[in-house]
């Protein structure tokens, strides 16, 4: 009963961590883009701080919950898309490390109103990492759900299928028809 919990907990945690990336990626740089030069520092600034806590947390809850998810589960199907997922979860943290950390802790040390004269190249960089760190948090999240399906109700019992059954019957796949129990035809 616990695995099912991690699952849970493995899935959302993932989705989280894509979410946060995507948000950053489509949603804030182009705004940011637009803004003069002082705004758009005191912005960075205010976000790499505001983030500075969050972001690790849900990354090492998606660490954590990856590798239980392995260790619970072994070989069972679906092993290859959690090897995958974890495989992402490192190329996150390495590209989050190795290079936008240094990059966000300089940003922090910019004073808006005379920053740096390479500022505009760093903020480049910084982006360029972010796609690789968006693509993997997806790729991380794509996993997640694919290990889910992969024989998924062939290896569940009891309230787990059962829920999951509920689940499909509420939110049908595009083109599903779905019956009642015990109606044929």
């Amino acid at each position: 009963m616990v695995y099912i919990y991690v699952e849970f907990f493995s899935l959302f945690c993932a989705g989280m961590l894509a979410g946060i990336e995507v948000t950053v990626f489509f949603g804030l740089r182009a705004p940011l883009k637009v803004l003069e030069e002082q705004p758009q520092i005191r912005i960075r600034q205010a976000l790499i701080r505001k983030m500075i806590l969050f972001v690790p947390a849900v990354f090492v809850l998606t660490a954590i919950s990856g590798v239980a998810m392995i260790v619970l589960h072994g070989t069972a199907p679906g092993f290859v898309f959690r090897c995958l997922g974890l495989f992402a979860v490192l190329i996150w943290a390495l590209t989050t490390f190795i290079g936008t950390v240094p990059i966000n802790e300089a940003v922090l040390a910019w004073q808006p109103n005379a920053p740096p004269a390479n500022w505009k190249s760093l903020i480049k960089r910084w982006e360029r990492l972010d796609a690789i760190r968006t693509w993997t948090a997806l790729r991380l999240s794509r996993s997640s759900w694919r290990q889910r399906g992969c024989g998924y109700l062939r290896h569940r019992s009891g309230s787990s299928r059962l829920a999951i059954v509920m689940a499909i019957r509420l939110c049908p796949p595009k083109g599903w028809r779905c019956r009642p129990s015990g109606v044929s035809g």
